[in-house]
């Protein structure tokens, strides 16, 4: 649980410094997906804010990998779709 909330702040520091670069969006995406697993952060919390980071790292860069996975587990997993 703490290297997950170490993560999770490390991406928003990457995030602030530059909001134009998808990598910590995606990587911050998938954090909350492990918090949730791990049990650090309610279910709906965690997908709502997994969905919209991934989102954004895809606006930024429609071809990211780890964002078309974060995205793909949310709305497999969560959104039934």
């Amino acid at each position: 649980p703490a290297g997950l909330e170490r993560a999770r702040d490390l991406f928003g520091r990457a995030i602030a410094e530059d909001p134009a670069y998808p990598a910590p969006y995606a990587g911050l995406a998938n954090t909350y997906l492990l918090m949730r697993e791990y049990g650090t952060m309610p279910e709906a919390d965690a997908y709502r804010r997994a969905r919209d980071a991934a989102d954004r790292a895809l606006a930024l860069d429609p071809g990211s990998a780890e964002a078309l996975l974060a995205r793909a587990f949310v709305r497999f997993y969560y959104e039934q779709d």
